[in-house]
């Protein structure tokens, strides 16, 4: 997990709370301009979370790059590990399916499927907020390099798109990072400073502070089940 400044006071104690009926263990890397509400948080589950000397709001693929390598040199994984790499807004519903999902396809890369959440109980689905499957659950293998760049530089390293991967479902993420009208706002502003077009089509940027369609989640497991 990756945890940035004011996740305290967003959905960080949830999150974590519910990471923590599954995980075997758990790394957090924190940007550097996170506190110590946070810190507190955190170290209350897992001795595995370190500072980082970055910031994710100033290039996130050195910032996630930062992160990896820093939960390889704490927790030494394994060819036998599977990594999981959530932040520290998303919500994993069917959470007890994960581990008889890596028992049953191992070896494989596993997706879920995301629904950005536009307030807490509704998920968008107007162009391309429309639920779609990430694979952000996969073996580890040495030396993952996470692609160079400022922004959508994906939280998996590249070697993963080379796994043999089930492109099934095995359980859904409800993502909140932009449930709150204030978090739309800000991160698009961000996105138009340092994006613009760039990594992303900017039509779908200037779409997040326009009109959305929504769809009720009816499938429990939400932030405050």
């Amino acid at each position: 997990m990756v945890v940035g400044p004011g996740e305290y006071d967003r959905y960080l104690p949830q999150v974590l709370e519910r990471i923590t009926w599954w995980a075997d263990d758990i790394h957090v890397g924190f940007d550097k301009g996170a506190g110590e509400e946070e810190f507190r948080l955190v170290s209350d589950v897992t001795y595995h979370r370190n500072f980082l000397p970055l910031s994710w709001s100033d290039d996130e693929g050195k910032f996630r790059q930062a992160a990896w390598d820093d939960m390889v040199r704490e927790m030494k994984p394994t060819a036998e590990d599977y990594i999981l790499c959530i932040d520290a807004d998303e919500v994993i519903v069917q959470h007890e399916l994960v581990k008889r999902a890596v028992r049953e396809f191992a070896g494989q890369r596993l997706a879920f499927k995301f629904h950005e959440m536009w307030d807490e109980t509704h998920f968008r689905i107007d162009g391309f907020w429309k639920p779609y499957l990430a694979g952000v659950l996969f073996p580890y293998r040495p030396g993952g390099r996470i692609r160079q760049q400022a922004m959508a530089c994906g939280r998996e390293p590249t070697y993963v798109s080379n796994l043999p991967t089930k492109k099934l479902s095995i359980a859904d993420i409800l993502h909140y990072g932009y449930a709150r009208e204030a978090d739309r706002q800000a991160k698009y502003e961000r996105y138009m400073a340092l994006d613009a077009g760039r990594y992303h089509n900017v039509r779908h940027l200037q779409s997040i502070i326009q009109p959305a369609s929504l769809k009720e989640w009816r499938g429990g497991g939400g932030i405050h089940a």
